[in-house]
C-alpha cells in the first residue's frame, strides 16, 4: 500500500469559497437556537448513549399510547426534545463524515506542500554557497526553522551520575520514662517504637479499610458518562507532547539528500 497518497492539484474557486460561506452562513442561523455550555456543566449533564437510548424510546412510546406523562412535564416541550436529539444526531454523523474528509485532504495537500517546500530550501542553499546574494535574505529566514535541533539543553550528558550530599538525620530526643528505641513502648502489640500510631486505613479488609464501600454511580445507571461529551477520546483530550510531533522532530535537510517527511 502505498503510504505517499498523490497529489490533491485542485483550489476552490472564488466563487466556490462564496458560495460555502453562504451556505454556512444558513446552517449558522437555522440553528439560531444552539446552547453554549462550559466543561464544568457538561459533566453535570445526564447523557442518552447507547443503552440508554432503548430507555429513552420505549418510555417514548409509552408516552405516545398511555397516559402516563406527569402534568408538570408539558407534552410539546417532551416531543420536541426527542425530536431535536434524534434530528442532531442524524446532522452530526453527515457533519463528522464531512469533517474527516476535509482533514485528510488538507493533511495529504500539506504533505505534498512541505515536501516541495523542502527541496526548495535545498536549492537556495545551493545558490547561495555559489554566491546568488538575491537568495540569501531568503535562506536565512527559512533556515531558523532548523535552529538549535540536535543540541542538547544542558552541559551535563545524561551519563553523568549526579552527587547529593548526605543529609544527617536530626537526632531523636528522649524523655527519661521514654523505652529504648529498638524496644517496643508499654501498651504497644505492634512493637511499633512510636507508641499510639494509628493503624493504616488502608490495610486489612475489617471496618478501618476506608477503601472498603465506596459507592458506585451516583445515578444508578441513569447517566452513562458524567465526564464528558460522549464519543470523546484522547485525540481531543490532552494536548500532545509537541516534543515528539513529526513537525517539531523534522531535521535539517544535507546536501545530497532532500529528506522526506
Amino acid at each position: 500500500m502505498s503510504t505517499n497518497p498523490g497529489r490533491v492539484n485542485r483550489q476552490f474557486s472564488d466563487n466556490e469559497l462564496k458560495d460555502i460561506a453562504t451556505a454556512l452562513d444558513l446552517l449558522n442561523q437555522s440553528f439560531s437556537f444552539s446552547r453554549g455550555l462550559s466543561s464544568r456543566d457538561q459533566r453535570r449533564l445526564v447523557r442518552i448513549g447507547t443503552s440508554n437510548r432503548k430507555f429513552v424510546q420505549t418510555v417514548k412510546h409509552a408516552v405516545d399510547n398511555v397516559a402516563v406523562l406527569p402534568g408538570y412535564i408539558s407534552m410539546t416541550e417532551f416531543q420536541n426534545e426527542y425530536a431535536i436529539f434524534f434530528q442532531i444526531e442524524a446532522l452530526l454523523a453527515t457533519l463528522r463524515s464531512f469533517e474527516e474528509k476535509l482533514r485528510q485532504t488538507q493533511l495529504v495537500a500539506g504533505n505534498h506542500l512541505m515536501n516541495d517546500c523542502l527541496d526548495v530550501y535545498k536549492t537556495m542553499e545551493s545558490a547561495v554557497n555559489r554566491g546568488f546574494a538575491e537568495v540569501v535574505p531568503y535562506y536565512e529566514e527559512a533556515k531558523k526553522r532548523f535552529e538549535g535541533q540536535g543540541r542538547r539543553s544542558s552541559s551535563r550528558k545524561e551519563s553523568d551520575p549526579v552527587e547529593l550530599s548526605p543529609v544527617e538525620p536530626p537526632p531523636v530526643e528522649l524523655s527519661p520514662d521514654d523505652p529504648p528505641p529498638d524496644q517496643p513502648s508499654p501498651g504497644d502489640p505492634t512493637g511499633s517504637p512510636i507508641s499510639g500510631l494509628p493503624t493504616s486505613p488502608l490495610s486489612g479488609n475489617g471496618p478501618g479499610n476506608k477503601l472498603n464501600g465506596v459507592p458506585g454511580h451516583n445515578l444508578n445507571g441513569i447517566g452513562e458518562n458524567v465526564d464528558g461529551p460522549e464519543g470523546d477520546t484522547d485525540e481531543n483530550a490532552a494536548e500532545r507532547n509537541p516534543s515528539t510531533s513529526p513537525e517539531n522532530s523534522l531535521e535539517q535537510p544535507t546536501s545530497g539528500q532532500v529528506p522526506r517527511h
